[in-house]
């Protein structure tokens, strides 16, 4: 159960956030949802240029690309929607510069710096550390590393001329916390900070630096966030296996174009090209 007053101190913060960011907004904050993108969907039809922010502390039927589930279980995952109107960028850039967002609000949570946080800082006296996350095509943000656990996803979809950008940080969990299916393939901000008591980042913390990356990289030229996608890529010379159209294809990775295709050195059909918009990973190759 959450706390009566945890919805409105999500809200202000947010909000807080946001005036910052000079960006007029509408925050909504749920104890529970089916879906963010279908609360941002309805405030979507008057937000009269004004951002739309949705927000649930759980999430029971949440939705992920291709058809997939995304569930925020209370206390252990962020469920974020910003409904933005007419924005400049099309789908596909969008969901790009949305996944270099998600890459840095996280690497933030962690407390690490972000290699690709733009500017760098000229007088650090040390060397930051490597960063530990990095974006598997097309926006998924996932560990770095043979395991490649995935922590936060994006979905965009469309809803008149705004775009829905949906965004799923896993928080808090441990390894009892995942089912089957997932343990293994996903994994929290507190699985990663590798010691027992890994931060408890909270919704509100992850909404706050989620909201702050998505406005920073939305006023950033697309061709930075296109350069940081690139410097994050985890894919390009990895063996993987790939599904489009009911086709398998496995191979090694020669290349991602993430506006358009990944070309994949296929075991049997040789060099291939496969369209982002129609292919899925599949995760049994290691």
């Amino acid at each position: 159960m959450t706390a009566p007053d945890e919805t409105g101190r999500v809200r202000d913060a947010v909000g807080e956030i946001l005036a910052r960011e000079q960006r007029p907004a509408r925050v909504v904050v749920l104890d529970e949802t089916p879906s963010t993108q279908d609360v941002a969907r309805e405030m979507a039809r008057d937000l009269e240029g004004a951002w739309g922010v949705a927000i649930a502390l759980a999430q029971t039927a949440g939705r992920g690309r291709l058809g997939r589930s995304w569930t925020a279980s209370p206390g252990l995952s962020l469920a974020c929607t910003i409904a933005i109107p007419a924005p400049a960028l099309d789908p596909a850039r969008l969901s790009l510069a949305a996944g270099v967002a998600a890459v840095r609000a996280c690497e933030a949570l962690l407390g690490t710096p972000n290699a690709v946080t733009r500017p760098p800082a000229p007088t650090a006296p040390d060397a930051p550390p490597a960063a530990r996350l990095g974006l598997r095509w097309p926006n998924d943000v996932v560990e770095r590393g043979p395991r490649g656990r995935k922590l936060s996803g994006v979905l965009i979809e469309m809803a008149g001329g705004a775009a829905l950008v949906g965004v799923g940080i896993n928080l808090r969990h441990t390894d009892a916390d995942w089912p089957a299916e997932l343990r293994g393939r996903a994994v929290s901000l507190r699985q990663l900070a590798s010691r027992d008591d890994g931060p408890l980042v909270d919704v509100s913390a992850a909404a706050c630096a989620l909201v702050r990356a998505m406005s920073r990289v939305l006023r950033e030229p697309f061709e930075h966030a296109l350069d940081d996608w690139r410097a994050c890529d985890v894919l390009t010379g990895t063996r993987r296996a790939f599904v489009r159209d009911g086709v398998r294809y496995e191979g090694m990775v020669r290349g991602v174009d993430p506006l358009s295709h990944l070309e994949l050195d296929d075991d049997q059909r040789g060099l291939v090209r496969l369209d982002v918009l129609t292919t899925s990973m599949v995760h049994d190759v290691p």
